[in-house]
């Protein structure tokens, strides 16, 4: 479990799947990812990808009232490289939130020796992805159809 100031990033529950529907169901919040997400699509994505032995993505869980609201993307990438990312509620937009998290994955990685690097991958078109990649100093190192992003610690 990884604390901010307003969350708490941890494993997911089954009974997050309203929560995190509400969010991977919306056309904006996912404009940039893939289409939107069914009831069932979400009910899978928790027990294949937040569930599994080693996580690939954890519940961002507001402080305030428990709500999920979102997902974190942290997991291996490949020797010594952990992707982080989120997908947050269109609500919390322009609040922080995403920033927030940026900062204590990186504290969080910079605290496991382990990690050397942290990349992240978004859409070319994704102007507020790139806008926190640049600020938390990642480099861009790869431009596609996914622009990658990497943090040496």
């Amino acid at each position: 479990m990884i604390e901010t100031r307003r969350c708490i990033i941890r494993k997911f529950h089954l009974s997050d799947v309203d929560d995190l529907y509400k969010v991977l169901s919306n056309p904006e919040v996912m404009k940039f990812v893939e289409p939107p997400f069914t009831y069932a699509e979400t009910n899978n994505f928790i027990i294949q990808y937040g569930l599994c032995e080693n996580p690939l993505v954890w519940a961002l869980e507001l402080k305030e009232n428990g709500s999920v609201v979102g997902h974190v993307i942290f997991h291996q990438y490949d020797t010594g490289k952990y992707e982080i990312g989120w997908i947050i509620s269109d609500r919390l937009w322009g609040g922080g939130i995403a920033s927030e998290v940026t900062k204590q994955l990186i504290k969080f990685a910079q605290q496991n020796s382990d990690i050397s690097s942290l990349v992240l991958e978004c859409d070319p078109n994704h102007e507020v992805t790139k806008h926190i990649a640049i600020k938390y100093g990642f480099k861009l190192i790869k431009e596609n159809e996914r622009n990658v992003y990497e943090l040496h610690l």
